[in-house]
């Protein structure tokens, strides 16, 4: 994640982490939140933000937060995957499956979006990740 310019917002960040390392996920909210009240306009704030609350069930906070990261940067990946995975938790399949199309607001015009359901892709147009084979050393 990029640093965010303010550094008052980096301090929120950093101690949001530890508290997120602790499993203390209300307090991790909490100082997020306070991050993004002194950078609003930082997207990866609001898509670890929509993560979080995503974690702990707020399913419904999670969506508003993804919108805000996608409406921020339109090229965010992850806060599309984010944001279906709340519609998925809230049995709102057709808009988990829903795909940015062209003219929507989070889609920039003219440019499809390289996010796309997994559902109904071919097996082989698939990446599997595979280790690296190690080189001998002599």
């Amino acid at each position: 994640m990029d640093r965010p310019a303010d550094p008052i917002a980096y301090l929120h960040l950093v101690r949001a982490h530890y508290y997120a390392e602790a499993a203390e996920w209300p307090q991790a909210v909490a100082e997020l939140r306070r991050a993004i009240d002194r950078d609003p306009k930082s997207a990866p704030l609001w898509h670890l933000l929509a993560r979080w609350l995503e974690r702990q069930g707020a399913h419904a906070e999670a969506i508003t937060a993804a919108k805000e990261a996608i409406a921020l940067d339109p090229g965010a990946a992850g806060a599309y995957l984010t944001l279906a995975e709340a519609y998925h938790a809230q049995k709102n399949e057709t808009e988990a499956d829903r795909r940015p199309r062209a003219g929507d607001p989070a889609e920039p015009e003219g440019r499809r979006s390289h996010t796309r359901s997994w559902r109904g892709m071919p097996r082989s147009g698939r990446t599997t990740l595979r280790p690296r084979p190690r080189s001998s050393a002599s």
